[in-house]
């Protein structure tokens, strides 16, 4: 844009000086000049802008093509993720289950040891209880059996000293 208005200002400064010296058709020689002049600049400038922006679409749309591969990309990725997520969401189900199912089998064996264990500590409990006192029975009749032989070997001792 600064440089249109320079070409301007130059061809305003030019057509001012070029004046005094007219044409066939009406044109001073320096007007002619400084048109072809001023022409040729803008057609260069104008060149120059377009191959610019040439460029610059190009690489817009190189860019563009080059982000939307990307984005497919990522939204592939977000779909594979959200595949795993789902079996790895279904694999802790299916874990959740099977845990709550054992805890159950669990639950299930420790009531069936505290009835069924309860019962053989009760009938160890009497068995141990008979065996004491089938201990203590024996024991006594040891006791008495010590205490008649016992006194069975004083008597003889005793009726032995007698004798002699």
């Amino acid at each position: 844009r600064m440089e249109a208005l320079k070409i301007v200002n130059s061809l305003i400064i030019s057509t001012m000086t070029d004046v005094l010296t007219p044409t066939p058709l009406g044109f001073t020689s320096g007007l002619l000049d400084t048109l072809s002049s001023t022409r040729t600049q803008l057609d260069v400038f104008v060149s120059h802008h377009k191959s610019q922006l040439d460029a610059i679409v190009a690489t817009g749309g190189a860019d563009r093509a080059r982000m939307e591969a990307s984005v497919t990309a990522y939204m592939d990725r977000l779909e594979s993720l959200e595949s795993e997520d789902g079996a790895i969401r279904k694999a802790n189900v299916a874990k959740r289950q099977d845990l709550e199912r054992k805890e159950a089998e669990i639950a299930e064996l420790e009531t069936r040891v505290r009835t069924e264990g309860g019962e053989h500590i009760e009938k160890l409990k009497e068995e141990e209880e008979a065996a004491r006192l089938e201990a203590e029975k024996a024991t006594a009749a040891r006791q008495a059996s010590e205490a008649s032989k016992s006194s069975s070997l004083d008597l003889l001792t005793k009726s032995t000293a007698a004798r002699q």
